[in-house]
């Protein structure tokens, strides 16, 4: 499990540091849909290795592992989306009561969101697949 979190973990900080980068550049969700994609791919190949020992591009394998990978980034999405448009609708609420503006997308809150759901997001959904469906001998 620990090897895994660790390929893991690298393929989802370099999607938290593209997201980040990606932002102001294309918007926070398509910022967040090319980071979770280019994550999916490198951990492929990680896991692939990791679990079977070799990088073969079985149907099997591939196909379990597109399904799995994509209902976890559905979920993450999902995840994200509700939270983000939530607090939209908490710092309107909020403004109305104080007439003080705040903003959710400040870089710092952002991040730490997304490294909040990717935790999540492995523990009860990714690991589990991973070990019991997608890469079985």
């Amino acid at each position: 499990m620990a090897m895994s979190a660790v390929i893991g973990s690298s393929a989802s900080g370099l999607d938290l540091y593209l997201a980040d980068r990606l932002d102001p550049v294309i918007g926070t969700q398509k910022a967040n849909l090319t980071g979770l994609a280019v994550d999916n791919l490198i951990d492929f190949v990680g896991q692939q290795e990791l679990f079977l020992g070799n990088m073969q591009l079985t149907g099997g394998v591939t196909f379990r592992f597109i399904v799995s990978k994509t209902i976890t980034m559905l979920v993450a999405e999902l995840l994200f989306a509700y939270i983000v448009a939530k607090d939209k609708i908490a710092a309107k609420l909020e403004e109305r009561l104080t007439g003080k503006k705040r903003t959710f997308r400040d870089r710092e809150k952002m991040a730490a969101l997304r490294v909040g759901i990717n935790v999540i997001v492995f523990l009860t959904l990714t690991y589990p697949l991973r070990k019991y469906w997608v890469f079985v001998k």
